[in-house]
């Protein structure tokens, strides 16, 4: 037996206050079932990461499947929504004795795609892909969900350091996310050269624009796979028609040569994945564009 999922509904209801949990509905839909529907289980998932790390995962809710419905609902009110950049994501997953296992596609509260958008965002990724684009990897800040780190200073709300390899920087344990992979079009990086306190440094700043997937927004990290240069969000400006991201232009900054995002383990990449990943684009390379 397999379910299959029709759509999934991710309406935030009350984003919540003091005294007051936040609401989101999640709602999803299924293609009708004839029987056995009651061995069902949905087992809705919610993650801060799109590519939903499996140890980062948090079970909302345990559903069980009822003969003749198709139409089900949860409401999530764990969800700390008062981060501005926070972005929770969940799915819906189906299984049970004698059924096939079935994830639904990861959604947030962003607008269903149609066909018109859906069509956009896939010409978007083939120009990326086989013209203009380049490997590249995605850090994805972690927001909530993990303990300060030791050199974090509640009283003045702050880390004590900005050279912490156990936090980067950030105040948290365990930073960012599994690096996701994706390509994206940089601009020439601007040259500079800056003469500061301590020495020389060399920063740059470009604009660069990508798909729809991964979200991203500041703070987070790219890695070119192939110069292995770092780069951080400072700022975002997405492109979007009723609600939904077709297309993320950011501005980025390069990290210095001497920042610790070049020293520290917590942002490395499987070097097997990073190879197939640059074959995989000099192989595009090779290819005929006409």
């Amino acid at each position: 037996m397999r379910v299959e999922f029709e759509s999934v509904d991710v309406i935030v209801m009350g984003i919540g206050g003091i005294g007051l949990p936040s609401q989101v509905s999640v709602a999803w839909r299924i293609e009708p079932v004839r029987s056995h529907l009651d061995q069902v289980g949905f087992r809705v998932e919610r993650c801060l990461s799109p590519a939903f790390d499996q140890d980062e995962i948090t079970v909302i809710d345990q559903v069980h499947g009822i003969i003749g419905q198709t139409i089900y609902e949860t409401v999530d009110v764990t969800a700390n929504l008062i981060n501005r950049w926070r972005h929770y994501y969940y799915r819906v997953v189906a299984d049970g004795p004698g059924v096939e296992r079935v994830i639904s596609e990861p959604k947030s509260w962003d607008a269903n795609f149609n066909a018109y958008e859906l069509e956009i965002i896939a010409r978007n990724q083939l120009l990326l892909e086989f013209n203009t684009g380049i490997p590249c990897f995605v850090f994805i800040e972690r927001t909530t969900g993990s303990p300060h780190c030791s050199c974090w200073d509640p009283a003045a709300g702050r880390t004590t350091t900005s050279r912490c390899f156990s936090c980067l920087g950030t105040g948290r344990q365990r930073p960012y996310f599994a690096p996701i992979q994706t390509v994206a079009d940089f601009n020439p990086t601007v040259d500079q050269v800056r003469m500061a306190g301590f020495g020389e440094m060399q920063p740059g700043q470009t604009d660069m624009w990508m798909g729809a997937f991964p979200p991203v927004k500041p703070r987070d990290l790219f890695l070119e796979a192939i110069e292995g240069k770092m780069w951080r969000v400072v700022n975002l400006r997405p492109v979007r028609f009723q609600a939904t991201t077709l297309q993320q232009v950011t501005r980025l900054e390069q990290a210095n040569l001497s920042d610790i995002e070049y020293q520290s383990p917590l942002l490395t990449v499987d070097p097997i994945m990073r190879k197939d990943l640059i074959r995989r684009f000099e192989s595009i390379r090779t290819e005929r564009r006409f």
